[in-house]
């Protein structure tokens, strides 16, 4: 099972699920208008706690923050 599954299937809130995944991509945590744009992707139709991390985490891997820094 992937970082991704495992994190999804853990017993995270949102809110702690977005700054793992910041910290594990980014190395820092999000600013707070970063995490409120983040949560988002949990709200969106249809949307599980995998596919929303998994959909963040490609935002995140591009950004230019990611490619210029990592």
């Amino acid at each position: 099972m992937g970082r991704l599954r495992r994190l999804a299937a853990g017993d995270l809130d949102e809110p702690s699920l977005v700054d793992e995944l910041y910290l594990l991509l980014l190395g820092r945590p999000p600013a707070d208008a970063e995490r409120k744009a983040a949560l988002g992707a949990f709200s969106k139709p249809e949307a599980t706690r995998e596919t929303a991390l998994e959909d963040l985490f490609w935002a995140l891997l591009n950004t230019p923050e990611f490619v210029l820094n990592h």
